[in-house]
């Protein structure tokens, strides 16, 4: 409005002789509205006779009045006391919807989803599917988890596929992937388990390094009790050993697979017991029943387990919301989702990862553990 009311050329703006004030015409969009502030001086306010004229092509010139500073308003208007009232009765109204009534998530969708990929986060995807199909009625969908490192992409990307996939995976995509769509889902957190009859609770990323290159074979030399150490893993498939691989073993693998039982060596040459599982809860059950044995989970699948092991510390640092959106804990990694292309707006797919990423979904990742990426403490980790 400044160069309508105070023009580049000072011609036809703002102008005012003596008492009188003239206003240049402003064009306005419909429903817009200014102002004009007037300072009065020289003399009560009471004294001046203010008289408001002209027109705006449909629309209307009206004056406004304020309260002066000397002047004394009613305590309670009529207005007031029927504006409070009615903020009373809405209040309790609202009181009574947030109580008995479950609202229906904005964007609810019908049809079939599959979701493959990691089994780590596969308990919090299936908690997050049975409420999103709670709450949207005419959903269904199908979790089938395999690991991170088993999803058929060619399923992924096949654009007849039904019902469609969505596959989260711990970590980014294999580098032979690129054309899938990508959203980031939360950071997940895992943890380093040992048996109870192992005392430590703190190892250093050194020696966690030695036990995995088998340098390291008896708890007692790490200062632990004479137990030998028994590495329970989990088998090629699995993104949380590849995470294992990456952020704790720079980059190195495990020695090969020497046992069975998890308990013996197959052959009197292996230096240390190793044996390979299928998911995370086989990994948890053997290590909390063998002696010695240390294995990997993720974080809130290993915390909650019932007896017979225990959580290590990284290099004294435990997971919590604040090392894991810091990075300062090593043992994490960003959860993907991926789709064929960006999915339809209308679709279940759109509707149940923006439900699982923005929406109801949040609330559930962060009671499992896991930072969301759009919440304060992860968005800069997963933007990065």
């Amino acid at each position: 409005m400044l160069s309508y009311l105070v023009p580049p050329d000072d011609q036809n703006g703002l102008e005012h002789d003596g008492d009188t004030i003239r206003l240049p015409g402003v064009p306005l969009n419909p429903d817009q509205h200014f102002k004009l502030l007037v300072w009065l001086s020289d003399g009560p306010v009471d004294s001046k006779k203010i008289r408001v004229s002209g027109g705006i092509q449909d629309g209307r010139v009206a004056p406004t009045r304020s309260i002066t500073i000397d002047e004394k308003p009613p305590l309670f208007s009529r207005f007031a006391v029927g504006t409070t009232a009615l903020l009373a009765v809405s209040l309790l109204l609202l009181s009574g919807i947030i109580v008995f009534w479950r609202p229906v998530p904005i964007g609810c969708a019908r049809g079939k989803l599959q979701v493959v990929g990691s089994t780590a986060f596969a308990p919090t995807v299936r908690k997050i599917a049975q409420r999103y199909m709670a709450d949207c009625s005419g959903s269904e969908i199908i979790l089938n988890a395999g690991g991170s490192n088993k999803v058929d992409w060619d399923a992924v990307r096949a654009t007849q596929t039904s019902p469609p996939i969505l596959a989260l995976s711990d970590g980014p995509n294999p580098a032979s992937v690129t054309d899938v769509k990508a959203d980031r889902v939360a950071i997940v957190a895992f943890s380093l388990v040992v048996n109870n009859s192992v005392t430590l609770t703190d190892l250093t990323i050194d020696q966690i390094r030695r036990i995995y290159r088998a340098e390291v074979t008896n708890w007692k030399e790490l200062g632990g009790p004479g137990i030998p150490i028994r590495l329970v893993s989990r088998d090629a498939d699995s993104g949380t050993r590849e995470l294992l691989r990456q952020r704790i073993l720079g980059g190195l693998g495990e020695p090969s697979f020497t046992s069975r039982d998890c308990e013996n060596t197959n052959s009197a040459q292996d230096k240390i017991v190793r044996c390979e599982l299928g998911d995370t809860d086989q990994v948890l059950r053997t290590v909390a029943r063998v002696e010695g044995a240390i294995g990997y989970s993720e974080l809130r699948a290993a915390t909650t387990y019932k007896g017979g092991l225990h959580t290590l510390k990284i290099d004294g640092q435990p997971p919590s919301v604040q090392t894991i959106g810091a990075d300062t804990y090593r043992f994490t990694e960003i959860e993907y989702a991926y789709t064929n292309g960006k999915a339809a707006p209308d679709s279940l797919t759109s509707s149940f990862l923006n439900y699982m990423i923005r929406g109801h979904g949040q609330d559930l990742l962060e009671s499992f553990g896991h930072v969301p990426c759009y919440a304060p403490e992860g968005m800069k980790r997963c933007q990065s």
